[in-house]
């Protein structure tokens, strides 16, 4: 569709506008919007470890896989201590974030949990936490979560990075996610804002998590 208007705009006479310069700008976002488009397309059906060997990243595809990038997108979690973990040279570093950069961004763990604390403002009780995984791309961790006693928002702050760990399996891309959000879930039952204590205890649980991976 997106094609289908950058032609038809470029095929346009001058005259039908009173400044070709109006075209030209139509034309050029209508390319923008293409770009855009494809960018979106290209994260979503490029497979992780196609991209690593893409940019000869792929003997570090096991560590990534291990970290929890399952799709392109998580590859915008990945921090320094993440590499620095996997033991990865400084040239393979290099390449590495220079290439993350064109990957569509799955935004800060800030803005994500602040999306999803929306969806359960808005969501029924009964559906607040399926549709708050569904936010943060944990949805395939509904039935562990819930098992763990999970009933409402507020209990979502209570899960520890260990508890995590053992009774769902959650690698610590996931982790970092889940904790970062939670404590801002667990807030909203309470007073629709995340405190100061909450932010730290947020804080505190998210270096645990990767304290906990960097036992393991």
């Amino acid at each position: 569709e997106l094609m289908s208007r950058a032609e038809k705009l470029s095929q346009l006479p001058s005259h039908v506008s009173t400044a070709a310069a109006f075209d030209d700008l139509a034309l050029s976002t209508a390319v923008g919007d293409v770009a855009d488009a494809a960018q979106q397309l290209y994260a979503k059906s490029m497979e992780p470890g196609q991209w690593l060997e893409d940019f000869r990243l792929d003997p570090f595809s096991p560590n990534f896989s291990t970290l929890g990038v399952t799709e392109l997108i998580d590859f915008s979690e990945v921090i320094q201590e993440d590499l620095d973990g996997m033991k990865m040279p400084l040239l393979q570093q290099r390449r590495f974030w220079h290439n993350t950069s064109a990957i569509p961004h799955a935004g800060s763990l800030e803005a994500i949990a602040t999306s999803a604390a929306d969806v359960i403002r808005k969501s029924p009780a009964h559906e607040a936490i399926a549709e708050w995984l569904r936010t943060i791309r944990l949805f395939s961790y509904y039935d562990a979560i819930t098992k763990l006693g999970a009933r409402d928002a507020a209990d979502l702050a209570e899960i520890e990075s260990d508890e995590l760990t053992r009774y769902t399996g959650m690698p610590l891309l996931a982790r970092r996610r889940f904790i970062a959000c939670a404590c801002v879930a667990g807030s909203v039952t309470v007073a629709g804002v995340c405190t100061t204590a909450s932010e730290q205890a947020c804080a505190m649980a998210t270096a645990a998590a990767d304290q906990t991976d960097a036992l393991e």
